[in-house]
């Protein structure tokens, strides 16, 4: 049994296709020409976004040596801290040492005038 008429077109190498068929692979080939697009655009935005990614790690490593630079100063620093800190306190021991050592130094001497007018 053969099809209707209007059902059936001519290719150029005189074979009949369904129309219905005809219209499914055409609507087919522009879904796959545009999934293909599609394709490629992801494949563009994935690049992109590599490079953006690629980016930011070079910035964090870059942000990361920083910090530890300045952790390195810091702790530097609070070590210069402490060695300062140590030696104010031995000059403070120097200061009251040498400050009792005059007042004893004031008292003998006074102990010894005094007992040189009396004697």
């Amino acid at each position: 049994m053969t099809s209707p008429l209007y059902s059936q077109q001519a290719s150029t190498d005189q074979c009949i296709v369904p129309c219905e068929a005809l219209k499914k692979a055409l609507i087919i080939k522009e879904e796959r020409t545009y999934c293909g697009k599609q394709l490629g655009f992801a494949r563009d935005s994935i690049t992109v976004l590599q490079q953006v990614i690629l980016h930011k790690d070079t910035i964090i490593n870059y942000k990361d040596s920083t910090i530890l630079t300045y952790v390195k100063n810091e702790n530097n620093y609070k070590g210069i801290i402490t060695n300062k800190d140590s030696i104010i306190k031995e000059y403070k021991k120097a200061y009251l040492s040498q400050k009792i050592q005059k007042y004893i130094a004031y008292g003998v001497s006074s102990i010894i005038l005094l007992a040189g007018i009396l004697y």
